[in-house]
């Protein structure tokens, strides 16, 4: 299996990241080549949900760009403290975790292993929507 094309969101190229061997490698999911050292969480169609109150913020939407964490090369996380989102593509299971700065859960998603499209699970405070991790191009 070769590298899959994946269209970069960024026109610059990211630097190489610490090489995650669960999704990259020789016929492994996300192609050949090398691990980035950032992906981008593109959100859309959250809702709330019937359990949703004024003070628990507004649900995730648009683009969080997610950096590496190297000490654990198969996760990816945006933090903004208190708000965070965290992309591990390599467990049992691809998890996508979201919570804003009010402390709401406003996107929890699993998937297969390395899987690139997330769909929320249904909760009673947000509902409904997807998470996209795309993969940009890395520097040579």
């Amino acid at each position: 299996m070769g590298t899959p094309i994946i269209p970069p969101v960024d026109p610059d190229p990211v630097p190489p990241g610490v090489f995650c061997s669960r999704c990259w490698g020789n016929d492994k999911k996300l192609g050949d080549g090398p691990t980035p050292s950032s992906v981008t969480a593109t959100f859309s169609g959250i809702e709330k949900g019937p359990g949703w109150s004024a003070g628990m913020g507004e649900p995730l939407d648009g683009d969080y760009i997610l950096i590496q964490r190297p000490i654990m090369p198969c996760v990816f996380r945006f933090l903004d403290d208190p708000s965070y989102v965290t992309w591990d593509c390599a467990g049992v299971y691809v998890e996508v975790f979201g919570v804003n700065s009010e402390g709401s859960t406003v996107f929890y998603g699993v998937n297969g292993l390395c899987d690139l499209f997330i769909a929320n699970i249904q909760f009673h405070r947000f509902k409904n929507g997807s998470c996209l991790i795309t993969i940009p191009e890395i520097e040579e």
